[in-house]
């Protein structure tokens, strides 16, 4: 995914691209934990499990909106 990344930059915007590509990995890694506890407290989890399918698919019909684009 980082070469993937890399590459759609040019080459004087590539450290931007990898400097965004981390802060919103580590974002995920800061915020997902807690949001998925917080969830799974107030809501079960059923809706925890269901939310993360839902999420899933959301993210895989972005990729493949990403790469019908680039293809």
């Amino acid at each position: 995914v980082a070469a993937f990344i890399a590459n759609l930059a040019h080459e004087s915007n590539q450290g931007k691209y990898m400097g965004m590509f981390s802060f919103t990995f580590s974002i995920a890694l800061v915020i997902g934990p807690g949001l998925g506890a917080w969830v799974y407290d107030h809501f079960g989890p059923v809706i925890l499990w269901y939310g993360i399918g839902v999420t899933g698919l959301i993210v895989f019909s972005g990729f493949q909106i990403i790469h019908k684009k680039l293809t």
